[in-house]
């Protein structure tokens, strides 16, 4: 008999993914959300935002940047090459209630007791597939601009506890 995994939703068949919120400082301070969308592969999907998912809603700019190794789902620390370090704020899965090119959407879950309980919201939108300025500095694999918007979700009826 296997164990069920703690994060299975036993509401909805929404697929669940691996998630990694890290903070960076440099070049200047930023935050990269990782979602492991493709299992098994070497590399994990990376967007960098201007801004932190804390308590509070806020939407920003962000960049898809190239996708990183699968390293970084569990690194924090120094970055190789002198390139400033990276804090996580915030690891754990996150259903992916809807997928596109153009547009993502992750309900962030939590463990409480047995069930996982919706905590927040975050959509990535593509608005265009022309570069965007804000940070090629460092960020060359960067191809498209992209806004993001996060909502948390406070209470247990918005939240949608799942049993």
């Amino acid at each position: 008999m296997t164990e069920p995994n703690a994060y299975h939703n036993r509401t909805t068949e929404l697929p669940q993914v691996r998630f990694v919120l890290l903070h960076h400082d440099w070049p200047e301070a930023h935050w990269d959300f990782l979602a492991d969308l493709a299992p098994g592969s070497d590399r994990i999907a990376t967007w960098s935002l201007d801004a932190p998912l804390e308590n509070l809603q806020i939407s920003g700019r962000a960049q898809k940047l190239a996708d990183h190794n699968r390293f970084y789902l569990d690194h924090e620390g120094p970055v190789a090459g002198n390139r400033g370090t990276l804090k996580r704020i915030k690891t754990g899965m996150a259903e992916l209630s809807r997928a596109s090119p153009e547009i993502l959407e992750f309900m962030i879950l939590e463990l409480s007791g047995p069930n996982s309980v919706r905590v927040g919201r975050l959509l990535l939108q593509r608005l265009s597939v022309t570069k965007n300025e804000l940070h090629l500095k460092h960020r060359a694999g960067a191809e498209t601009d992209w806004v993001f918007a996060w909502s948390p979700l406070h209470s247990a009826s918005e939240s949608d506890i799942s049993k």
